[in-house]
């Protein structure tokens, strides 16, 4: 696996909408396709339907379930904003994705978006189904004063990218806080099922499939110079440059997995 950082300004411009540059789908174009927005919340303890917009580019599975962004923690209340707020406990966030149970044969992209202010997340605990992120991108923070019960901290803008194996029924994405005093102010997601091209990983990009060699340097080779999708393995997502050439000598290092 592969851990990519980036930085860029805070602010509206840091959140992207996917748009076939930037990732391979077009956020409510493309097929098999996904999205979710909340910059409201309603309750802390979940039932919070995204308020800004939602997108599905197909059918979801019967068994999907709905969209919704709740904390376990137990502490915590909605501000006068909006926002899900903790001064006395840690947030623990789970955002519930649907998706289209398609099975084997297929990979899953999705890409979490989120703003919090005063403490930020424990990038650590952010998980798809147990799983680490493979990329991620963090703008730079907004300094608000020191910390504490009512105000201060940062406004901290990031966003996580998983590329998974199959199409699922539905995905569970958790993170928690770093510390108490977290108010969870935007949450986005976006998600992207295509057909496999039966790779061992994001490096097996040429036959023979399930095994690494020459062919596949000279296929990332290709696409890395032709622009395509498939050769942007890290951040930041949507440029090709000399981040995506370690990513790939390294996934290519690590051989495909027994």
């Amino acid at each position: 696996m592969v851990i990519a950082s980036g930085s860029a300004l805070g602010g509206a411009e840091f959140f992207v909408a996917p748009d076939g540059v930037n990732f391979q789908w077009e956020r409510g174009v493309s097929a098999l396709s996904a999205y979710a927005e909340w910059n409201i919340f309603t309750s802390p303890f979940g039932d919070n339907d995204p308020d800004v917009g939602e997108f599905v580019g197909g059918v979801f599975d019967e068994n999907a379930g709905d969209w919704d962004v709740s904390d376990a923690s137990g502490g915590s209340f909605i501000t006068g904003t909006g926002n899900i707020y903790s001064f006395g406990s840690v947030q623990d966030i789970t955002v519930l994705v649907p998706s289209f149970g398609l099975g084997d044969g297929y990979e899953t992209t999705v890409v979490l978006q989120t703003r919090v202010q005063g403490v930020t997340l424990d990038n650590s605990t952010v998980e798809l189904d147990g799983e680490a992120y493979q990329a991620i991108e963090e703008a730079e923070p907004i300094d608000l004063g020191e910390p504490g019960v009512g105000g201060g901290g940062v406004i901290q803008d990031s966003r996580y990218v998983w590329t998974v194996p199959g199409s699922a029924t539905g995905y569970e994405i958790r993170f928690m806080a770093i510390d108490t005093s977290l108010s969870l102010d935007r949450v986005i997601v976006d998600t992207y099922t295509v057909e496999s091209n039966d790779g061992c990983n994001a490096a097996d990009l040429a036959e023979p499939f399930e095994t690494l060699d020459i062919a596949d340097v000279v296929g990332f080779l290709q696409f890395f110079g032709a622009g395509d999708a498939s050769a942007d393995l890290a951040a930041p997502m949507g440029t090709l440059d000399i981040a995506d050439v370690v990513a790939f000598l390294q996934i290519f290092g690590g051989g495909c997995p027994s």
